[in-house]
């Protein structure tokens, strides 16, 4: 077969062809002379690319200068961006902090709605206790506030025979405000046990029916339940209330109609 340097060789006449043959065979048995012999052989070539480098040697010098000024803005830039992601860092860590900040003052606030709804509330029923002759007008005559610890007396006796459970005794406690006759000094004709809310809701009719019965099967005295509201109700309430056998008595007071 006749391979690339054969072909070439055909273009040579001896002796020239039979020593470029010596020498291939030569190098194909020696690997290692193939350097020094391609060395050799493109010195010429060398020597002007070597003059070429030197005549370039200004551009190429320009050239590696500004790949270094290109490294240091490489690494300007890389300083920058570190610099700006821990001021990204700085910022998330005070957004984070604003966040808690503002539901801590959320939180502050609802509890501060809670303590003002609390308190007008309290300042309500206190107010409506002051009246209780006047919101139960027409329901028992004469209405004063009655004696509570005689009523907590017998719940003690009973509570001590465990004859009620402790969240009926607990329960005793809890009622807004019992009235009774101006005239029944003894507490033996009849008890209003009445709840006090600006607006109501179910389980406030609820916690009036269950206090008044309870207070009734302990003390043995007649009791009836109401609920005294400064604002209208949504009919549905009227309903739940003849369930519940409580009377809803609305009583409007100026201070608060907001």
């Amino acid at each position: 077969m006749t391979t690339a340097d054969d072909t070439e060789l055909l273009d040579l006449i001896p002796p020239e062809a039979e020593i470029v043959r010596r020498i291939v065979d030569e190098v194909r048995r020696y690997p290692r002379i193939r350097r020094p012999l391609l060395r050799f052989l493109a010195a010429d070539d060398f020597d002007g690319l070597m003059a070429a480098v030197r005549e370039n040697s200004d551009n190429i010098k320009l050239i590696l200068e500004r790949m270094g000024v290109m490294d240091d803005r490489i690494g300007t830039m890389d300083d920058r961006m570190g610099t700006m992601e821990n001021r990204m860092g700085v910022m998330e860590e005070r957004l984070t902090s604003v966040e808690e900040a503002v539901e801590r003052i959320d939180h502050n606030v609802r509890s501060l709605q809670g303590s003002v709804g609390q308190l007008r509330g309290d300042s309500y029923e206190n107010k409506c206790a002051e009246e209780i002759e006047g919101i139960l007008d027409g329901y028992l005559k004469n209405a004063v506030l009655a004696d509570r610890e005689r009523i907590r007396v017998a719940f003690r006796n009973v509570r001590d025979n465990n004859l009620i459970t402790r969240e009926e005794f607990v329960d005793a406690y809890r009622p807004d405000i019992i009235a009774r006759a101006a005239h029944d000094d003894d507490e033996t004709e009849g008890l209003a046990v009445v709840e006090v809310s600006v607006t109501f809701n179910r389980e406030d009719l609820e916690a009036a029916s269950r206090r008044a019965e309870l207070i009734g099967r302990v003390t043995g005295v007649p009791t009836a339940a109401y609920l005294v509201t400064h604002h209208e109700w949504p009919a549905e309430m009227d309903a739940a209330a003849r369930d519940l056998d409580v009377t809803i008595i609305r009583h409007a007071i100026p201070e608060y109609a907001i």
